[in-house]
C-alpha cells in the first residue's frame, strides 16, 4: 500500500518540456560574450548554485533564437526544488514562475500554454502551503503566487488570476490568525487553538520523516487541545493510514470531513483508502464529493478523476469509467490514464 501522507499530498504540476536539441555547431564569438556577460550580471539562472539549473539556464539563455521548450524545462526543473520537506524554497518557486513567464515570451503559440502553466504550479503552492499551516510557509507561498500575478503571461486571464488573488488573500487571512498582535490577550480558547495548531506542525514533521508513533502521539494531544482541529484529525487519519490501523482511520477522516466538508484532500484520501480496501462504491462517493469542491487545479481535478475512473472500471462501469478516464487524460496524461482507457476499450469491445 502507498504511504497515505503520498496519497494527500497535491501532485507537482509540471509542463513534461524538454530542452530544444542542442546546436551541432559551437558557439559563435558573440554567443560567447553575451554568456560571459550574463554571468557577470547576474543571470538568475546561470548563477544558481545548482549545478542542473546553471547549466540548462546557460543554454536557454545564450541559444538564439530561444526556444520555449528550454524554459519549460527549466521551469519545471525549478518547480521541482520548490518543495524541501515541510517549507517552501521562495527563490525556486519565484524562479519556477519567470521561466514559464519567459517561456510564453518566446513564441505566442506558447503563451496559453505558460498561463496554463503559472496558474497551475501557483495554485499548487497555496494548496501545499494551507497543508502545512505553517504561517512562514503561508507566506512564501503567498509571495511566489504574487510573483505569477506580475508575470505578462497573465494578460487576459482575469477570471483566473482573480482566482489566484483570492487564494493570495485567504493565505495572508490565515497567516494573521497565527501571528496574533496581542498574544497576552488571547482568550484561553485562542490559546488551545494555538497550541494545537503547533503540534499538528510538529506531528507532520515527524509522519515525514515515517517516525509514526511520535507522529500519532502529537496528533492526538493536537486534538485534546482543540478537537474542533479538522487538520488534526486529517493528518492523523494519514498516520492511521499508515500503521494499517484502516478502521480507525476512516474515523478520523469522518471527523475531519464533519469539520471541513469542502477539504478536496480528505475526500480523495479516503476514497484511496476504501479502494486499497476493496471497497469501490464508497470509494467512488468520496471521489464524486472531491470532484464537488470548488477550484482544484486542473492537475488536482485530473487525478481525482482518474482514481474516479479506477472505481467505476472496479465495479464493471467501463463506459462511465472511459468518460472519466479521457476527461483525466485530456486534463494531465498520464501512463495510468491511457493505459486505463484502454484497459475499458477491450472490456467495452468484449461486451459487444
Amino acid at each position: 500500500m502507498n504511504r497515505a501522507i503520498d496519497s494527500y499530498l497535491p501532485p507537482l504540476p509540471q509542463t513534461g518540456r524538454q530542452p530544444a536539441p542542442g546546436d551541432s555547431t559551437p558557439p559563435s564569438l558573440l554567443q560567447r560574450l553575451r554568456a560571459a556577460v550574463e554571468r557577470v550580471t547576474g543571470d538568475i539562472f546561470i548563477n544558481d548554485s545548482d549545478p542542473l539549473v546553471s547549466e540548462l539556464g546557460q543554454l536557454a539563455r545564450t541559444r538564439h533564437p530561444r526556444q520555449a521548450d528550454d524554459y519549460f524545462a527549466l521551469g519545471d526543473l525549478c518547480a521541482q526544488r520548490t518543495l524541501n520537506g515541510m517549507d517552501l524554497n521562495r527563490g525556486y518557486g519565484e524562479k519556477a514562475m519567470i521561466a514559464y513567464s519567459r517561456a510564453g515570451d518566446c513564441s505566442s503559440s506558447d503563451a496559453a500554454f505558460a498561463r496554463r502553466s503559472i496558474l497551475a504550479f501557483g495554485f499548487w503552492t497555496v494548496d501545499v502551503a494551507r497543508m502545512i499551516g505553517d504561517a512562514q510557509v503561508l507566506e512564501t507561498a503567498a509571495a511566489i503566487c504574487e510573483m505569477a500575478l506580475r508575470s505578462p503571461s497573465l494578460d487576459g486571464a482575469n477570471s483566473a488570476a482573480g482566482q489566484l488573488r483570492e487564494a493570495i488573500d485567504s493565505l495572508r487571512i490565515q497567516v494573521s490568525r497565527i501571528y496574533d498582535p496581542e498574544p497576552e490577550r488571547l482568550s484561553e480558547e485562542a490559546e488551545r487553538r494555538q497550541r494545537s495548531r503547533k503540534l499538528t506542525d510538529q506531528g507532520q514533521a515527524m509522519l515525514r520523516t515515517q517516525q509514526m508513533s511520535e507522529a500519532l502521539n502529537l496528533f492526538d494531544r493536537a486534538i485534546e487541545a482543540d478537537e474542533a482541529n479538522a487538520t488534526a484529525w486529517l493528518w492523523r487519519a494519514l498516520a492511521l493510514t499508515d500503521v494499517a490501523r484502516f478502521d480507525d482511520a476512516l474515523q478520523s477522516y469522518d471527523k475531519a470531513i464533519e469539520l471541513d466538508a469542502t477539504s478536496y484532500g480528505a475526500w480523495n484520501a479516503k476514497g484511496t483508502l476504501l479502494m486499497e480496501l476493496g471497497k469501490p462504491a464508497k470509494a467512488l462517493e468520496c471521489f464524486e464529493r472531491a470532484l464537488e469542491m470548488p477550484l482544484p487545479p486542473p492537475i488536482v481535478k485530473a487525478a481525482f478523476l482518474l482514481s474516479k475512473g479506477k472505481a467505476l472500471y472496479a465495479l464493471g462501469r467501463y463506459e462511465e469509467a472511459r468518460d472519466a478516464l479521457v476527461r483525466s487524460d485530456q486534463l494531465d496524461s498520464t501512463p495510468e490514464s491511457v493505459a486505463g482507457i484502454a484497459a475499458c476499450h477491450e472490456m467495452l469491445g468484449r461486451d459487444a
